[in-house]
């Protein structure tokens, strides 16, 4: 089992040596830009409002593909509809996802483990991983019946590039292609 120092390390040395893709900061037109701000104002003045109750309030969702590759094979290969959303694992709790996790985002929308959660939660399988504060996001450790060991982890692609900032963090939007492969350590 990999530690959170372990992890920390791992993540700290791909960071150093692989870029990642940007994330979407999409341009709106001026009308929607006003009726987001008011909408962002009355929910931040409404005390308990959830990062669900948020994506509610914009309304934006993304229909990707999911695909999900363990050392036996697929477990998963569909299109998922997702929005931003709070995440709750048995290891981590329950918490916002809406990719401005770590500041990544100025605005909440669907996310890359989002994706994947509502891909389990649709399709008979389930997820599991801790949620690393000084992240802010999960790291998933399990999926269906596949964990990471100390050979093997949970990594995502996105458009078939591999994105090393959280999946919290990541945004996705429709059309996106999403796969989460359990990968040997050496590919980090």
């Amino acid at each position: 089992m990999v530690t959170g120092e372990q992890y920390v390390a791992s993540m700290t040395h791909s960071l150093s040596m692989v870029k990642t893709r940007p994330t979407k900061v999409r341009q709106r037109p001026a009308l929607f830009l006003a009726s987001g701000l008011a909408a962002a104002l009355l929910t931040a003045g409404v005390a308990g409002t959830t990062s669900a109750n948020a994506a509610e309030k914009t309304g934006e969702t993304a229909t990707v593909q999911v695909t999900v590759i363990g050392t036996s094979g697929t477990i998963f290969s569909g299109s998922v509809t997702t929005e931003a959303h709070d995440l709750t694992t048995a290891a981590g709790g329950t918490h916002k996802c809406d990719g401005t996790n770590n500041g990544q985002n100025p605005q909440p929308g669907p996310t890359v483990t989002g994706a994947l959660d509502d891909a389990a939660t649709g399709n008979g399988f389930t997820w599991d991983g801790p949620w690393y504060s000084f992240f802010d996001d999960y790291q998933v450790k399990r999926i269906a019946t596949e964990s990471n060991t100390n050979q093997v982890y949970w990594q995502y692609w996105l458009n078939g590039q591999h994105i090393l900032i959280g999946g919290c963090q990541q945004q996705v939007e429709t059309g996106d292609q999403i796969t989460w492969k359990l990968v040997p350590e050496s590919t980090h």
